[in-house]
């Protein structure tokens, strides 16, 4: 009965139960065919919708789509590619209702850009990519929806090369494929003139490097978006020139080139890029560290400069390759110091200590000063970060890079050092609310205080003062301009000496400030007093309509000038200047305008006082909305002016040093918290713009607060808790070099034959206490050693004393003098008076370091067969265990070596050292080099035990700085390993032998240097490998028995010392 049915008749019958819209498009599609009159094109549109609707499933989604694009492809296309169009949808929904769907949905974006041009291209290759997998049905569904788009910007042949590629990368991933489908329209826009680079770059990878296809993709479009257009096509070269290099991570490549051209200006790109291909053309390893440096450098640096940076590192290359990378890389001592040579800019850190004796001869010796960051990142500008002060302490810049040359920038140091100095000097956080000035009556008693402030008491004069005013910002820009205004008349008075360059930074900073003639009325007028107050003397432009005002607020300013001004007449000139401000209408039109430069000598009005507490009373929020009035734009050398939090920690520190004044006054941790959270100088917003710098103080003093607190409630348990935290082992990895107990150290690279600078960071710590019974335990066991080795150092003690003859009095006559004496009086010859001898005491001066090794592998087990036994004490020896670690005879050693010392009085000290990488070296204190022997002392030697690697230059560094710092004739440092050091990333290559073998020699040269003579005792057999090498000249020893180091030691330690 079917078989009878019409072709449409078995459609609706297959449409019954499908969804409406179905029903819908395939009637919409059906009467425009019709309408054609062509029976043998509906025919064969009948026959394949039937097909397609009889396949199941999903297939009428195939269907729906076909239905919905049959209208418009049939309108772009030729009946025979239409019909082919059909055919090639049928034969897709055999495969997969999904594809189907997709290839006609996507047909008309297809065709309305191309008609029928690349038709068979573009179904051709969909057909070749589908291998009957689940994941080549994805694939191809993928290349339906996003393949039309690459003919916008690729050639036939191009996307021929494309797909082909594409099928060559699905044979071995489907998921790269798709990666690349996805992707690679969006890479190839950012290429306007380089797609086929950029394909040949993908059919290279798909042959040599496949397993950076993904990354390829991931990153390009990133990578090209941080790149200048203009320079796109040769990056891609180098990175085609890189694509087969297998010793690079091209992963890593791409994000590291991503990083590097998104930090550097657009301008500059050509010329890294060029520099970056010389370097690849000899050695693609030298990229990672010339990128990564780049940035840096060239915020430092000119571009003329930067060209000698670069051919500097690239001579040395030539010379030595890896010289040439640690020079790019920032990491040898010649290339920061080649960089500081032709940098005119001056960092902080080079110049702190100059820096500090000048403001403490200008403030006194309990200026502090510091950098502006806690962690002194040189954040690159002209002055990066802005400087400040606030009690005693002053926050400079990490860096000033402003004028081309150094002497420039070290001059604007002392500006901005000699302004924030002034500050304290001139006492702008000692305001008092209640004191009157020297220039301007005291009005600000009689202001009633701003309703919009809440009803709380505040903290500081300061806080009380800015509690006038309801527009709290435009009232902390004019105290600002008034109070700078007045420290820096001050200061071009009484230091001369600075006044040139004082004179020149002001000048300097009116440069890109924006135009008075292009604010609002009263960010104008602000922007006019500020320019005057930086001695600007001509085109002071103020509007027509506010003239009146403008040199009204210009004359309160220069009353500032008077030299006996101090910071309340800075408040009530901001008082009186806030009043005129306040009343002008921000929203008048101010067309016209004029230089007033030349009419500030004019006699102006006298301003009443009654008038300008009026002008207070009734001005106030008249035309000011909240949001209307925009911060003035900040003056560079006067930095970051915060009055009240300046003042609360002026008081907080005064506080702290007077704890019993003012209890009804004082401030708690709980104020002062509260207070950072409530920053008025931020006008009412959080403490997110405080520097690191302020914060760090803050959390200093709180802590101070808290102590002080606590130890007021109670002083005994103030004292308990801190003894209870001596407790010094600190696991932070935390490479903050103000740490305390933390140290940076250089390191010496043999390959680049130059210290890598601040490369090791070592911690210092105390062992933690164990059981001092372990002491005296091994002292029992060893008790008949401990016999011997106390007869062998009590023969030191005659060499203490030397025989002193020929004396005019003395212990005894000396009998040979008496005979002498005879003789001579035989002789006729006057005899000697001098017949008495004695013994003068040579008091033995001598320090010693030991340093031992307690890396992991020091917990190897040795065999006890051949240790030392004790007849005296048979039973102790038979409860000891059948085996021992080195570490364990290292303990014992320590033990006899600390009990025979104590009896010479020498000066000694015992450090353990570790670690893991070169920012974890472990330096533990057993017992310190000054510290007196005691159970303490006992308990850390019971503690040591194997911990991580072996990283000794640091080590010896740290010791040797130990040892230089003690007074003593002789200087020993003793170093006592079971191997060669060894430790994680102990180079550029990994766990490198010479490399630590050669830094440890230095590191032991460094030592001699300083007229420390060191002394190697290891018990590694296979050591003379590498002491060799490591000890030179010095002397070392090799132990073929473990068991005899603690005897060894103490004969060692007997012959070096006497």
């Amino acid at each position: 009965m079917n078989n009878d049915l019409t072709l449409i008749e078995k459609i609706n019958k297959n449409l019954i139960d499908q969804p409406e819209i179905l029903k819908q498009e395939y009637s919409v599609a059906y009467i425009f065919l019709n309408r054609l009159n062509d029976e043998e094109l509906i025919n064969h549109w009948l026959r394949t919708s039937l097909l397609i609707l009889e396949g199941g499933g999903r297939q009428w989604d195939a269907a729906l789509q076909l239905f919905k694009s049959t209208e418009d492809v049939f309108q772009l296309l030729e009946k025979d590619q239409f019909i082919q169009w059909l055919n090639s949808g049928l034969g897709f929904s055999v495969k997969s209702s999904n594809i189907a769907a997709v290839y006609f949905s996507s047909s008309l974006e297809f065709f309305t850009k191309f008609r029928g041009e690349f038709f068979d291209i573009w179904q051709q290759f969909g057909l070749d990519l589908f291998k009957g997998t689940l994941e080549s049905v994805d694939l191809v569904t993928i290349y339906f929806q996003k393949s039309y788009k690459l003919f916008e910007v690729l050639s036939e042949n191009e996307f021929k090369a494309l797909i082909s590629t594409v099928i060559k990368i699905s044979n071995r991933s489907d998921d790269i494929a798709k990666d690349c489908l996805l992707k690679i329209f969006d890479i190839l826009k950012l290429l306007p003139s380089g797609r086929k680079k950029f394909l040949d770059l993908v059919i290279l990878l798909e042959v040599n490097n496949f397993r950076f296809l993904t990354a390829l993709f991931s990153n390009s479009k990133t990578l090209l978006l941080n790149v200048n257009i203009h320079n796109r096509v040769q990056l891609i070269d180098i990175i085609i020139s890189i694509a087969d290099y297998n010793d690079l991570n091209l992963e890593n490549c791409l994000g590291y080139f991503s990083k590097s051209f998104s930090e550097i200006p657009e301008n500059f790109h050509l010329m890294i890029i060029q520099y970056a291909s010389q370097l690849t053309s000899h050695d693609k390893s030298m990229l990672e560290s010339f990128l990564n440096s780049a940035p840096f450098v060239l915020k430092k640096i000119s571009d003329i400069q930067f060209a000698n940076w670069f051919n500097k590192g690239y001579s040395l290359y030539l010379e030595n390759p890896q010289a040439g990378i640690a020079f790019f890389a920032l990491e040898s001592a010649n290339s920061k110091q080649f960089l500081d040579e032709i940098s005119s800019g001056v960092d902080l850190k080079n110049v702190l200590d100059l820096l500090k004796m000048y403001c403490q001869a200008l403030g006194g010796e309990d200026v502090a000063v510091e950098s502006s960051t806690a962690t002194g990142d040189d954040n690159i500008s002209w002055v990066s970060t802005e400087s400040s002060s606030y009690g005693n302490m002053v926050f400079l810049p990490t860096r000033i890079d402003r004028y081309n040359s150094k002497f420039e920038n070290y001059s604007m140091f002392k500006v901005v050092a000699t302004h924030q100095v002034a500050h304290i000097e001139y006492g702008s956080f000692k305001f008092d609310f209640l004191k009157s000035g020297n220039v301007f009556n005291n009005i600000r008693q009689q202001v009633q205080f701003s309703t919009s402030q809440e009803e709380k008491q505040p903290l500081t004069d300061m806080a009380k003062f800015f509690n006038l005013f309801s527009e709290k910002q435009l009232a902390l820009d004019i105290f600002t301009i008034t109070e700078d205004f007045r420290l820096d008349n001050r200061v071009l008075i009484e230091y001369k000496g600075i006044s040139n360059s004082y004179k020149k930074i002001q000048l300097d900073s009116l440069v890109n400030r924006p135009d008075i003639r292009s604010l609002p009325p009263r960010e104008s007028l602000i922007e006019l007093l500020l320019r005057y107050s930086l001695n600007q003397n001509d085109k002071l432009f103020s509007s027509l309509k506010n003239i009146h005002q403008a040199k009204n607020i210009l004359y309160i300013l220069n009353q500032l000038r008077n030299n006996k001004s101090d910071v309340e007449d800075s408040a009530e000139a901001t008082l009186r200047i806030y009043s005129i401000i306040i009343s002008i209408d921000q929203n008048d039109n101010q067309t016209s305008w004029k230089d007033i430069s030349n009419d500030l000598d004019e006699d102006l009005p006298y301003i009443d006082d009654s008038e300008i507490l009026h002008n207070l009373d009734t001005g106030q929020n008249d035309f000011l909305k909240d949001d209307d009035y925009q911060k003035m734009k900040d003056v560079e050398y006067r930095g970051d002016f915060k009055p009240e939090m300046g003042q609360l920690i002026t008081d907080v520190q005064s506080q702290l040093e007077n704890p019993q004044e003012n209890d009804s006054d004082k401030i708690t941790k709980e104020m002062l918290e509260s207070a950072l959270e409530q920053n008025a100088d931020s006008t009412g917003e959080d403490s997110g713009d405080l520097s690191d710098g302020l914060k760090a103080m803050i959390q200093k003093l709180s802590m101070e607060m808290m102590n002080q607190e606590q130890f007021s409630a109670d002083p005994n348990k103030m004292f308990s808790e801190k003894s209870s935290d001596s407790d010094l082992s600190d696991n932070s990895e935390s490479l903050k070099i103000h740490e305390e107990g933390t140290f940076l150290y250089d390191e010496w690279d043999f390959k680049v034959r130059d210290y890598r600078v601040d490369w090791c960071l070592v911690k210092e710590k105390f062992i933690s206490e164990g059981n001092s019974e372990y002491y005296d335990r091994t002292l029992l066991e060893y008790s008949s050693m401990v016999t011997k080795i106390k007869r062998q150092f009590e023969q030191i003690t005659p060499e203490m004393y030397r025989k002193v003859r020929k004396l005019d009095d003395g212990e005894e006559i000396d009998i040979d003098d008496v005979i002498e004496a005879m003789i001579d009086i035989k002789s006729g010859v006057g005899p000697s008076e001098k017949l008495y001898w004695k013994r003068n005491k040579v008091q033995r001066d001598v320090a010693v370091l030991f340093l031992l090794d307690t890396s992991a592998s020091t917990a190897e087990a040795i065999s006890d067969a051949s240790s030392y036994v004790d007849s005296s004490n048979i039973e102790s020896n038979l409860s000891r265990t059948s085996y021992k670690r080195i570490i364990d005879v290292e303990k014992e050693a320590v033990v006899l070596l600390i009990n025979a010392i104590e009896s010479l009085g020498d000066m000694y000290g015992i450090y353990g050292f570790s670690g893991y990488g070169r920012e974890n070296v472990e330096f533990y204190t057993v017992k310190d080099i000054e510290e007196p022997f005691s159970d303490t002392i006992k308990g850390r030697v019971e503690s040591i035990s194997p911990l991580h690697a072996t990283r000794m230059g640091p080590a010896i560094r740290h010791a040797t700085t130990k040892l230089d710092r003690v007074d003593a004739r002789t200087k020993l440092l003793f170093l006592i390993s079971d191997g060669r050091p060894q430790d994680r990333g102990y180079s550029r290559e990994g766990v490198e032998k010479e490399y630590g073998v050669h830094d440890t020699k230095m590191a032991l040269d460094e030592a001699k240097n300083k007229n420390i003579n060191a002394f190697c005792l290891t018990v590694d057999k296979t050591g003379h490998d590498y002491l060799k090498t490591m000890c030179q000249d010095m002397a070392y020893e090799i132990l073929d028995d473990i068991h005899i180091l603690p005897e060894r030691l103490l004969y060692l330690y007997r012959r070096l010392t006497t």
